[in-house]
């Protein structure tokens, strides 16, 4: 693809990488917006497909997408975004063939708007190289009508079934080209090679595109298909199948503001989930970025991998992910007999940082109560415990319950009865009393 750099003086050098063009070029600007003009086509789209294997005329400023020949697909592909934000004018000559569908005649040309990279292009045939690819949208010079549908297209609008060419705007945000019937438009045959004047321009603040092809004019709000999207990349393409035509481009010439570059920076622990919101930012394409390790509680950073952390915007957009790990929290919760001081059992609980223990002391004190223990202090959080950066400690503590009995023993025991001085007074008293005792 290549690389664009700003000079000091607001010039721009866009240097390709050489085994494509093998030319650096430098254009003069004081903003972001650039021409393109018929003498610098080359500087700015990359032919692909069939379209590469025919030069650019750089005496008739013509580049040929598709050979009068069956099954080809050309396309060519702007290396830079199109700021959709700000107008642009495209305008040049369009060459549809010299034949009608009815004469073996086919496909056309497609103009495809898409929020991917710059490399990617739409489907050939009914897909007009708009369907294929999500979230792109466009205009088509159709000499082909398509009566069934398919992955990437749907088919055409029935008014043109006898095989009339037509013009229309394509809706293809879902990856399936669908024709806009409203609005659509017959337009003359191809017929002798003839280039027909073509004009596409769009108003960036209310998102309008308009279409001007010979005589005949188009007009359509894009806004829904352009979206929050600030940057698209452009394309133009044409394929042939069973049917063919040659399919050029002459004197084009584009005004467009460059779109700027982004980087965005996401936040995953290792399992790829988001863990802290995306950081976007954005800047003239060669300028530099930076992007920042966020300090995440309860995470620890472990690495970062897709684009380096700190570089340069490019043409497309670049993606840096900042991988982190999960931190353990431990809890520790220990049963002590408060009479004894005896440690009767101590619980180990670890797990992932702001996660929840999932313990409660309540069985745990149940077991002890049963054997005759009467909780004294539960310092453990009633409503469970969370795991946290810092060790947690808690205690519980239990006392044994005093046992109460009672116990009745028979007891002999004789009375006697003496006057003081010893003699006897009565006779002897035996008894047999019942005695409690309580411990």
């Amino acid at each position: 693809m290549g690389t664009l750099t700003i000079l000091a003086g607001g010039g721009v050098v866009l240097t390709h990488s050489p085994d494509v063009f093998k030319i650096q070029k430098v254009y003069a600007a004081t903003s972001r917006e650039v021409t393109v003009y018929p003498t610098n086509f080359l500087t700015y789209f990359q032919r692909n497909g069939s379209a590469a294997g025919f030069n650019y005329d750089l005496s008739t400023y013509t580049q040929t997408l598709t050979p009068d020949k069956g099954s080809q697909a050309g396309n060519v592909t702007l290396m830079t975004k199109v700021d959709m934000s700000q107008n642009f004018t495209f305008t040049g000559k369009i060459n549809l063939g010299n034949k009608a569908q009815n004469r073996g005649g086919a496909d056309g040309v497609g103009f495809l708007f898409y929020p991917g990279d710059t490399s990617v292009v739409g489907a050939p045939g009914g897909a007009a190289g708009i369907g294929g690819v999500k979230g792109a949208f466009g205009f088509k010079l159709d000499t082909y009508y398509n009566g069934f549908n398919d992955p990437s297209f749907t088919q055409d609008p029935s008014q043109y079934a006898s095989g009339l060419a037509f013009g229309a705007f394509v809706n293809g945000l879902d990856g399936q080209a669908k024709t806009i019937a409203a609005g659509s438009q017959e337009i003359p045959q191809p017929t002798n090679n003839n280039f027909v004047d073509f004009k596409m321009t769009y108003i960036g603040a209310t998102k309008t595109m308009s279409i001007t092809y010979g005589t005949q004019s188009w007009t359509q709000d894009v806004s829904a298909f352009v979206g929050t999207n600030q940057a698209m990349s452009f394309s133009i393409a044409a394929s042939t199948g069973a049917n063919m035509n040659l399919q050029q481009l002459r004197n084009v010439e584009f005004t467009y503001t460059v779109a700027q570059g982004s980087v965005i920076a996401n936040y995953v622990d290792d399992q790829g989930n988001t863990i802290a919101p995306s950081v976007t930012t954005s800047g003239d394409i060669t300028t530099a970025y930076t992007t920042e390790q966020k300090n995440i509680p309860g995470y620890t950073y472990q690495s970062s991998n897709g684009a380096a952390q700190a570089g340069n915007y490019t043409v497309n957009d670049q993606t840096v992910n900042y991988v982190y790990t999960r931190n353990q929290g431990t809890i520790d919760v220990t049963y002590i007999d408060q009479t004894t001081g005896q440690v009767l059992t101590k619980k180990d609980l670890s797990g992932g940082t702001n996660d929840p223990a999932n313990y409660t002391t309540g069985a745990d004190i149940k077991s002890y109560t049963d054997k005759g223990y009467e909780l004294v202090s539960d310092d453990y959080p009633s409503q469970g415990a969370v795991f946290t950066d810092t060790p947690q400690h808690y205690v519980v503590y239990l006392i044994q319950k005093s046992v109460v009995s009672s116990e009745q023993k028979q007891v002999n025991e004789t009375i006697h009865y003496v006057y003081e001085d010893g003699t006897k007074a009565a006779e002897d008293y035996k008894a047999t009393p019942l005695i409690s005792q309580e411990r």
